[in-house]
């Protein structure tokens, strides 16, 4: 038996997806094809090296290489297709691709129906292609019409809306729950084969939600059984990329806010990352262009809550000479900082003072000795931007903002047992120590979730 599973392994190693450069160990790759292509059964796989479960996860790229056959030569006698060149977005791919990949993530309702949508990219005059496509049974479950899969936001064929459909349910075939294959082949070659312009939808798939509260699935193109081949007109096949998405079926509750700077009533900010923590997980969740997010969650246990940045950007961007004369001022006693947030600002090395340790570290972010005003292993992520909540706004002042600094331990509340809606943070940019640094709009630049 073991030497079964291990041949198995050595088997799906060979004809593993080519991830993109650094997204994926072997490790990380092997779970996904043991747990997703083969069993299909409950994972976390977009956890990241901290055991954290992103609530909207950042997916791999798989490349499945063409089967062209190669006549063998001196330099390689092997008649294996050469590997894949790795490649990180689409300017970058050599030769033809073609994309196909289920839109988008998805929360959902237990018992819900949903409409899953496959688009396309790169797809041009093509005359044949099969592929397979799984998911987790026990969350999805793929509605059927007289016998049939049930798809639609089918185009047609010539382009004309009134023109027979490209696909047709009887080109899909179910294996069994949580794997349906496709062959399709151009039978009127005359037209030039089939071509779709990037983002059409090339079909939409029906499932209805048959998972528990906080039950997730993948749905993702697979090689087996029946193994990913697209052809064009000219007989060529042509590697294909694809991302599974994920869909989530809702927990009973919410806990939901909006994460803005502290010295702006009306200034969200983009892409920051919230973490909760429940019954010994960590879920993350980026903040969406208007600084909001929402969490799913269980009734029956407490929860914390916190906000950070985890994104490289130049401190230097809001510090400069006037900030370090401003905080010169404060210390001597000529002219004090008037406003929680300059106090805030100020403190860049986090010790609850502002002194001179603080103008120290930030001579050496504006001379470019260093990017970061903490260089603590524990600080990753932190050392830039510094967030506070609600009650931090409305009880600090240039008094007592600094003491009150030092209690800041994010959002805790007891197991709830209702929607929470205003659990919000409020963010200041450290070294801002005169306030004057006022961006039309805070984004992360992070690869943004589908």
């Amino acid at each position: 038996m073991r030497f079964i599973f291990s041949c198995l392994i050595a088997l799906l190693w060979l004809h593993r997806p080519n991830l993109e450069a650094g997204q994926f160990n072997f490790k990380e790759l092997k779970d996904f094809l043991e747990n997703f292509a083969i069993e299909m059964g409950e994972f976390d796989h977009e956890k990241d090296g901290d055991g954290r479960i992103y609530e909207s996860p950042i997916m791999p790229e798989l490349t499945f290489p063409s089967k062209r056959p190669e006549r063998p030569s001196p330099e390689r006698p092997s008649l294996r297709p050469k590997p894949p060149i790795p490649f990180n977005k689409p300017g970058d791919r050599p030769g033809k691709w073609i994309s196909l990949e289920p839109a988008e993530h998805m929360k959902v309702e237990t018992g819900e129906s949903i409409l899953i949508p496959f688009k396309v990219s790169g797809f041009e005059k093509v005359s044949g292609m099969q592929f397979s496509i799984a998911w987790n049974p026990n969350v999805l479950e793929l509605r059927n019409q007289e016998e049939q899969p049930m798809i639609s936001e089918v185009p047609s064929y010539s382009g004309d809306p009134e023109g027979a459909p490209f696909l047709v349910p009887g080109d899909f075939q179910l294996i069994r729950p949580g794997v349906l294959t496709l062959v399709w082949h151009d039978s009127q070659l005359q037209e030039g084969g089939g071509t779709l312009e990037d983002g059409d939808t090339l079909f939409g798939l029906h499932f209805q939600i048959v998972g528990q509260a906080g039950a997730r699935s993948l749905v993702s193109l697979v090689d087996k059984p029946t193994s990913i081949l697209f052809v064009t007109l000219d007989g060529e096949a042509v590697d294909v990329v694809s991302r599974p998405s994920v869909v989530a079926v809702k927990r009973s509750l919410q806990v939901a806010g909006t994460v803005q700077r502290l010295d702006c009533e009306d200034c969200p900010i983009e892409g920051a990352s919230v973490i909760l923590k429940q019954n010994g997980k960590e879920y993350v969740q980026y903040t969406d262009a208007h600084g909001k997010y929402a969490f799913d969650v269980d009734p029956g246990f407490p929860i914390e809550l916190e906000a950070i940045m985890e994104w490289e950007e130049g401190a230097v961007e809001a510090v400069d000479v006037s900030d370090i004369v401003s905080m010169r001022k404060h210390i001597l006693g000529r002219e004090r900082l008037r406003h929680a947030h300059q106090l805030v600002a100020s403190d860049v090395n986090g010790d609850q003072s502002v002194d001179v340790l603080d103008i120290v570290a930030m001579r050496k972010v504006i001379l470019g000795k260093t990017s970061r005003f903490s260089e603590k292993s524990d600080e990753k992520g932190r050392s830039l931007w510094r967030f506070v909540s609600e009650a931090f706004k409305a009880e600090a002042s240039e008094i007592n903002a600094l003491g009150r600094l030092s209690e800041e331990k994010g959002l805790q509340m007891a197991a709830p047992q209702a929607n929470v809606i205003e659990a919000d943070f409020y963010g200041v940019k450290l070294g801002d120590a005169n306030g004057d640094w006022s961006p039309e709009k805070i984004k992360a630049p992070r690869p943004v979730p589908r």
